[in-house]
């Protein structure tokens, strides 16, 4: 059974009942990763997922409250989970009680299968809060704790170098942090821009934005308040911004003519459903919307729609011989078949760029051995697999050495 990649473990109250061999230690989190927990279920059980307790909050900001059980049993066993909530002044608040889950023979950590979101509001006083988490097990109870403070937001200073908002974007998933979003979105060495790309955009970028504001949607108030005192490049990056993950802008900002125009056109010709299917021209840019929203949620639907591009095989093909011979499509159907192409290629790209990608990494093992892919695409991915050496175990600190081609107009920013 998996173990959680914290320290705190061996702190945690721990009873054990030597007459029916069951050890529990009840664990609580608050944490900003995905609420859907892909990156905990879909990972092979002898890899261990990473988890990230946050200690500080803000008004709006909505975080999950994760209920775990480190239990060695050899019986069948109910435990039912309850969270309460002490306020600054010593108030008691029920969260949620008595959630039921049950085994039958376990050694590990497992985790209550209903969660609960959680955010403070307005009428919140700020101070530090204790989230208490009781479990109990037949006529016993085990409670645990983790404290959390709700702070004032106050506008944190802009990233200034391409290195550190490469690092932001790469990093995210693993510890999703609002500070360092707004960071991000308002640095100078961000560019939403690629030429030549549909919409001039960069929608790798673009994609994990959006993605990442949509996780923590008090944000996007924040950048309308600011609107008025931000700078004309921050304005169309707000814009921007806001067209493409489909949010209204007040009127006072749409009054501007130009501002008008270029949102309602940029909301109005966003990429087609990548999931749904590859789109000729515009299926590269797709694949890097698609890799922009793995930064942002890892999401195991959407690593496996990127695998998807590997069965573009005969198009990759004949996208390598154009590239070789250095030929250009000329009809209609040859452009589209070489789009596919390049498609195919830069979907291997990014499998070998995101080998040090811990949660990538994981979900590649996980689904190669439940033999999801089709055995051309899987033979592929042997293939690349053979080349590097996986067996270390890579601390996260090495995800942020990964290159791609949609980031690299920001190195050299530098």
């Amino acid at each position: 059974m998996r173990c959680l990649l914290i320290a705190i473990l061996s702190f945690l109250p721990c009873a054990i009942f030597a007459q029916d061999k069951i050890k529990v230690e009840p664990i609580i989190m608050l944490s900003l990763q995905d609420s859907s927990m892909d990156w905990w279920n879909y990972i092979p059980q002898e890899m261990s997922p990473y988890v990230q307790n946050i200690n500080k909050t803000f008004r709006g900001e909505e975080f999950s409250i994760f209920n775990f059980v480190n239990v060695e049993t050899e019986n069948e066993r109910t435990f039912k989970f309850s969270v309460k909530l002490i306020s600054p002044n010593k108030e008691e608040k029920l969260i949620f009680e008595n959630k039921e889950m049950s085994i039958k023979t376990a050694k590990g950590i497992l985790f209550c299968p209903e969660f609960q979101k959680f955010s403070f509001g307005e009428q919140d006083d700020f101070g530090e809060y204790e989230f208490v988490l009781t479990v109990q097990v037949g006529d016993e109870f085990f409670s645990t704790s983790t404290k959390i403070s709700l702070v004032d937001w106050i506008n944190p200073e802009s990233l200034t170098s391409a290195k550190d908002c490469i690092k932001a974007i790469y990093t995210f998933s693993y510890k999703p942090d609002a500070e360092l979003l707004y960071s991000l979105f308002t640095s100078g060495k961000i560019n939403l821009l690629q030429k030549g790309a549909p919409l001039e955009l960069n929608h790798l970028v673009i994609n994990f934005l959006v993605k990442a504001f949509d996780s923590m949607p008090f944000l996007y108030d924040k950048l309308l308040q600011e609107y008025s005192l931000a700078s004309d490049i921050q304005k169309k990056k707000t814009v921007i911004l806001f067209a493409m993950a489909n949010r209204a802008l007040s009127e006072e900002i749409l009054a501007e003519a130009e501002v008008k125009e270029a949102y309602e056109y940029l909301r109005d010709n966003r990429l087609s459903d990548a999931y749904k299917s590859w789109d000729g021209d515009y299926s590269l840019a797709q694949l890097d919307s698609l890799m922009g929203e793995f930064y942002a949620t890892a999401k195991y639907g959407t690593f496996k729609r990127i695998l998807d591009a590997l069965i573009l095989t005969e198009e990759g093909q004949y996208a390598e011989n154009l590239l070789n011979e250095k030929k250009a499509p000329k009809t209609s159907d040859e452009k589209n078949k070489y789009a596919l192409g390049i498609t195919y290629l830069s979907a291997l790209n990014y499998v070998n760029e995101n080998l040090k990608n811990d949660i990538f990494k994981n979900y590649l093992f996980k689904i190669l051995s439940e033999k999801e892919l089709p055995e051309s695409v899987a033979m592929q991915l042997a293939v690349i697999i053979k080349t590097k050496n996986l067996n270390e175990k890579n601390p996260e600190e090495k995800v942020i050495t990964l290159k791609n081609s949609s980031l690299e107009q920001m190195e050299k920013s530098k």
